[in-house]
This record gives structure tokens, sequence and C-alpha cells, in this order.
């Protein structure tokens, strides 16, 4: 009984960590401006909290996915929040960048 109640404990465990890996909590990355937002708010409700958008990007190869940059000042520079939405709600969002979101290749 002990043994199927922890192969039970431990296949709820592996489930939600499969979850987590698709649909992430908007993450501090130093500045704590992500922690405003939380998962599933629409694109309008994130101008809301943060401010309209710096820069907003489709991504190309998905259509369904997009990112939006969310501008703050840091002292004499700007850092951005990166808000990534897939079918218009938020599924992660991080704080600290330096530049805006782009879904282009890097330049070499």
């Amino acid at each position: 009984m002990v043994r199927l109640g922890f192969t039970i404990s431990a296949a709820l465990a592996l489930s939600a960590c499969m979850q987590a890996g698709t649909v992430q909590e908007p993450r501090n990355t130093g500045r704590g401006i992500a922690a405003k937002l939380h998962t599933g708010v629409t694109k309008a409700e994130a101008d809301v909290a943060l401010g309209f958008d710096a820069g907003y990007e489709r991504n190309p190869n998905d259509f369904d996915e997009a990112c939006a940059s969310y501008a703050y000042d840091v002292g004499d520079k700007t850092e951005y929040v990166h808000a990534v939405f897939r079918q218009g709600q938020l599924t992660r969002a991080t704080d600290g960048h330096l530049t805006l979101c782009t879904y282009a290749a890097p330049a070499e």
C-alpha cells in the first residue's frame, strides 16, 4: 500500500513538472517588474500593468506566439520585461533584459 502511494505521488509530481515546462509564471530576474504579471493575462491587461509596449513581434515560425517588450528605467539605463503571449495570453515573462525581445536570428 505504501508503494502504491509513493507511485501515485511520483506520477503526480512528474505531471506537474511537465506542465510547468510549457507554462511558466513570470520570473523576477533582478528588478521584480515581471512579478506584476501572472500567467493568463491578456496583452491589454499587461499594457495596463506595465504601460504600452516598446516593441512587439510575432514569432515568424508560430503566429500564435508573440513577444512584447516593456521598458522601465534603472538609474541612467533602460531595461525591458520580455512578455511572451500564446494565443493572446501570457505564458511567461522575465525582466532585466537590455534589448527588445526578438525572434530574429542573432548577428554573427
